[in-house]
């Protein structure tokens, strides 16, 4: 898991990377990036999605105070303080707008986590199959753009949450011989979205969201996982490091990236490597800065996670603990 999402945030940082330099400086990658991040365009956020959906059992094992409060400490809270930096680089009269705060920036993604976990434990006496079948119904009848996307990805979201809890049927599919033709479908259907975009002989059939793509995509993340458990932990201890520590690069790279291509672009750089690799680079570099400062300062820790004394969380739990005794 932790491998998997640190390949996505990757992708991530490398996706708004070029977006970032071709809207503040007018600065393109050459083909060769732009087919390796559009090709991932229709994994990378339902691959975020499923993953967290894999964890929701566990957390559902807390109480419901400590759960609400856990996702509000650790989804809402970065959400609130990185629109804040944004509008430190970007213009403080954007925060003007509702909008920004309700998940106009890139952070809509940890505003959308927050929806799907404050609904789940509703769901949590149905059958595993029905919130992602009911979301997927959903994206397909939605009215705009925004709900089918939302919608999607709350069906990849309950999706991962279904295939941990049901996951002891799916040990026969966990095998070598299913590697290959898994890992075929995953950049089969990558190499057809890639053709929609640059080849003009092929139809623009799917969209990035396209509710009708769902099976195809939750198939090829399956075999994104089977192949990934063939990876030795060994080889990756960097891809997982990353993962481990996803919401500190998820949450910081966007300002720092837009301050860096403004920066490059005053001073007149226009190389793409710069631009964009530069822009990667430094996200990490800066992303594993705070994450070594996080383990050592209050201050720094605060920016991720909403401080509030030991005694406050864990009364959360006294309480619950006092409830279940007087039942």
């Amino acid at each position: 898991m932790d491998f998997l999402r640190g390949v996505a945030i990757l992708l991530v940082l490398l996706h708004h990377a070029i977006d970032l330099a071709a809207m503040f400086s007018g600065v393109a990658p050459p083909d060769a990036v732009m087919i390796i991040d559009v090709g991932a365009l229709p994994y990378r956020m339902p691959l975020l999605v499923f993953l967290s959906g894999m964890l929701l059992p566990r957390s559902l094992e807390a109480s419901p105070g400590r759960y609400y409060l856990g996702k509000l400490r650790r989804i809402v809270w970065p959400s609130f303080v990185w629109v804040l930096a944004y509008g430190a680089v970007a213009g403080m009269e954007q925060l003007s707008s509702w909008k920004l705060w309700l998940g106009g920036t890139w952070l809509w993604f940890l505003c959308y986590l927050a929806v799907f976990y404050a609904i789940a434990p509703l769901l949590r006496r149905a059958p595993a199959w029905l919130a992602p079948a009911a979301a997927w119904g959903a994206s397909v009848l939605a009215p705009s753009t925004h709900w089918t996307q939302f919608f999607f990805l709350a069906a990849f979201f309950f999706a991962g949450d279904a295939i941990w809890r049901v996951r002891r049927y799916l040990q026969a599919w966990d095998r070598p011989r299913w590697r290959w033709p898994a890992a075929a479908v995953a950049l089969g259907y990558a190499a057809f979205y890639v053709a929609q975009i640059y080849d003009e002989r092929v139809p623009m059939i799917f969209g990035h969201f396209d509710p009708l793509v769902a099976p195809i995509v939750l198939v090829a993340i399956g075999g994104l996982i089977v192949t990934a458990r063939a990876v030795p932990n060994v080889a990756t201890p960097w891809t997982r490091f990353l993962g481990r520590n996803s919401i500190v690069y998820y949450v910081s790279h966007f300002p720092l990236q837009i301050a860096w291509t403004m920066w490059l672009g005053s001073h007149e750089v226009w190389a793409w490597e710069w631009h964009i690799l530069g822009g990667v680079a430094l996200s990490l570099a800066v992303g594993s800065a705070l994450v070594f400062l996080r383990a050592r300062s209050s201050l720094v820790e605060a920016l991720f996670v909403l401080p509030l004394p030991a005694r406050w969380v864990n009364r959360v739990a006294l309480i619950r603990s006092s409830q279940q005794r007087v039942t």
